[in-house]
């Protein structure tokens, strides 16, 4: 074990807004260190000042401002940490690492020496308030902050509180249930009130309230206007007016106390039988707690692959629970750990599932822990409560490089999230993969990889710059991909036919679309839908074109006059608001990642968020598909072919992706992939 108190040195640059902080400062002494160089700047940490930024920080960091700017590991923009070999190293020399200590931890990488921390910007006023309740006679007031709670304006953070002894001490009330809400609001009074008018108008709190001079210990109701630095006191259960100087404070308490937590994490609210069975049980304790903290707001727009901490969208709220004692017999001691464990057992129905979660800055022995005997597959078991999927990151990792305009992608990858850490990083970037986003990287780049924008860069293997074997030649780790350019704003668009009656349309794409512009890929889709006949539904066979122009909507009208007049696309029908399912036209302009979207059938506004859904789907749906490829269009008594046998299927489906362009200049003996020149077009037949 190390001591690093004595490294606490703190650097603060206005003009950067950024602090380097040694890891052994406090938060206390950085909130004191910011403070005193600027009334109007911030930093996102915990709201306990006495723990170290070395490893509150390297845990994730919870705290009253997480819902406006993230966790404090989200606000770290470089490192120092020293190696096994005495060699100290930051962001640009180890990226891996860099995401690692950001959550992951500061005991299992190296030793941190010190952080460099962006600070926020702050009003010169924020609001403090406390409400407290019974439980008895309240609970649907608890239950409705559940429910609201993260959906609030990210301003408004309210945590909750459930314990004994709410109100002032007496023998009865120490033994009486209830809750307390402890906020904070970035803002004045005056803005304050009209928000707890529309979302909380059971506060009571008036703009008086918060003016008071003497608020008596353990009012119902109490508010204050304050300096940001001051609510770091309040929310420390200090009196706001304290001298600053206690934040540098650190004394080791001469007086005892000693307790045990744990966490969980929940996505759903707890219904009345929940919070019957926490009731009970704390009445049969002394001195228990729950501490409620929610989430939402800037928390759900952070990928939960951003770094370590992976408790983001889908979590209403973290739980800690908490019991303290002061007599640390074994009997005691033993007492107050079986029923702590016997709550966290009895909460399971209600919190986060497969697995269930807790945070790494809570760590709890009863999760697990390694023991002489450990191994991975063992320490997979608990290390998932904490890092979820990002146990397994070593595999699912991507290092953009927009100067070199390359990528470096480990297979463990999907589409969906090289696509994401892309558009990330550049809006006019992109990497020519397939359309289906959801599968891996190591298997479709390693079979070539058709996709939407072949015609205009070739195939995902062509974008390839280094990588080693599929399934035949070795285990395949990563790919060095590199990137491909591609405006703002692109445009795509969906044309509905039957086929009956618009064959020659069809028989028109399969002349034409490998000689279109590159820009420009219009791939055909074939299969059953139904007409209805009065109370019958007539099968029929019906196609669909879906497209892809690399550019605006502009450039793309006078293209599908010359080549597709009977398209009938006008520039108006590129922006309407709604478009109905199933209209015989549709058309967007959108950036290239919403293009993404829009080809695996999603809606273009989705948030791109979809894109890393690594979830194994519940509906089972099974089908059958086999390839080929085309040299000549398909003659008049093959498409009635078509048409016939697809009439005797239920869901049958023909897949047409035009070639020409960029994949006519490729020589066949580039990649292993021979279907180059001469090619029309590839088939994909599928049945489900």
């Amino acid at each position: 074990m190390l001591d690093l108190s004595n490294l606490d040195e703190i650097k603060i640059d206005l003009n950067e807004e950024t602090a380097w902080v040694q890891a052994g400062a406090t938060l206390g002494q950085l909130y004191y260190a910011i403070a005193n160089k600027s009334r109007v700047h911030g930093f996102p940490g915990g709201v306990c000042f006495t723990v170290g930024t070395g490893g509150i920080i390297s845990g994730g960091g919870l705290g009253a401002l997480m819902r406006k700017y993230g966790l404090a590991a989200d606000n770290v923009v470089d490192a120092r940490v020293m190696d096994v070999n005495g060699k100290i190293l930051d962001r640009e020399m180890n990226e891996d690492l860099f995401w690692a200590i950001r959550g992951g931890g500061g005991a299992s990488f190296g030793v941190i020496l010190a952080w460099k921390l962006k600070l926020i910007r702050l009003p010169e006023k924020v609001t403090v308030f406390t409400i407290r309740r019974n439980l008895e006679g309240n609970l649907t007031l608890l239950q409705k902050w559940e429910n609201i709670s993260h959906q609030l304006p990210k301003d408004l953070f309210i945590r909750a509180f459930v314990q004994k002894g709410v109100f002032p001490p007496g023998n009865y009330s120490k033994r009486i249930v209830g809750f307390y809400f402890q906020a904070q609001y970035l803002g004045p009074v005056e803005k304050l009130i009209p928000l707890l008018k529309q979302y909380f108008p059971e506060f009571n709190l008036e703009r008086k309230d918060c003016f008071q001079e003497n608020i008596t210990g353990d009012a119902e109701k109490e508010c204050l206007e304050v300096p940001w630095i001051r609510s770091v006191l309040y929310f420390s259960w200090r009196k706001p007016n304290d001298s600053l100087e206690v934040l540098l404070e650190k004394t080791i308490p001469t007086n005892k106390d000693y307790h045990k937590g744990t966490s969980d994490f929940v996505k759903a609210p707890i219904p009345k039988s929940g919070w019957e069975m926490i009731e009970k049980l704390f009445t049969e304790e002394e001195r228990p707690q729950m501490v409620f903290e929610p989430f939402g707001a800037k928390m759900e727009e952070i990928s939960e692959s951003e770094i370590p901490f992976p408790h983001r969208k889908g979590n209403l709220y973290n739980i800690q629970y908490f019991v303290s004692w002061d007599d640390n017999s074994e009997r005691i001691a033993s007492q107050k750990i079986a029923w702590i464990r016997k709550l966290y057992k009895e909460m399971e129905p209600y919190v986060a599932k497969s697995p269930r979660t807790a945070y790494l800055n809570y760590r709890d022995f009863g999760l697990g822990a390694n023991q002489e005997n450990y191994s991975y597959f063992k320490a997979k078991i608990w290390g998932e409560k904490y890092f979820n999927a990002n146990f397994e990151s070593n595999l699912n990792k991507i290092k953009i490089d927009l100067s070199e305009e390359t990528a470096w992608v480990q297979v463990g990858e999907t589409l969906g999230q090289v696509y994401y850490a892309i558009s990330k990083k550049s809006k006019v970037h992109g990497f020519p993969g397939g359309v289906c986003f959801s599968i891996g990287t190591g298997g479709i780049i390693s079979g070539g990889g058709l996709g939407a924008l072949m015609r205009k860069f070739g195939l995902a293997a062509d974008n390839a710059i280094r990588g080693g074997g599929g399934a035949s030649f070795g285990v395949l780790l990563a790919w060095k991909l590199k990137l491909v350019r591609v405006p703002e704003k692109l445009t795509v668009f969906t044309i509905r036919r039957k086929l009956e009656g618009s064959r020659n349309l069809l028989q028109k794409w399969e002349k034409i679309s490998h000689q279109l512009p590159e820009d420009l890929f219009i791939r055909a889709i074939v299969q059953n839908g139904g007409s209805s006949a009065g109370n019958n539904v007539e099968k029929q066979v019906e196609f669909y074109f879906q497209a892809q122009y690399v550019g605006l909507v502009d450039e793309l009208i006078p293209l599908l006059k010359q080549y597709f007049p009977v398209f009938n696309v006008e520039r108006k029908d590129c922006f309407q608001e709604n478009t109905t399912d199933g209209a015989e036209k549709e058309c967007y302009e959108v950036s290239w990642i919403q293009s993404v979207l829009y080809f695996f059938f999603r809606e273009p506004t989705e948030s791109p968020e979809v894109l890393l859904d690594n979830t194994i789907p519940t509906q089972k749906n099974y089908n059958k598909g086999t390839s080929d490829f085309v040299k000549t269009p398909i003659t008049k008594s093959a498409w009635e072919m078509i048409e016939r046998l697809f009439l005797e299927e239920e869901s049958p489906q023909l897949i047409f992706e035009p070639f020409g362009g960029k994949m006519n200049e490729i020589s066949e003996s580039k990649t292993p992939f021979p279907h180059r020149k001469e090619n029309l077009y590839n088939i994909l037949y599928l049945v489900n």
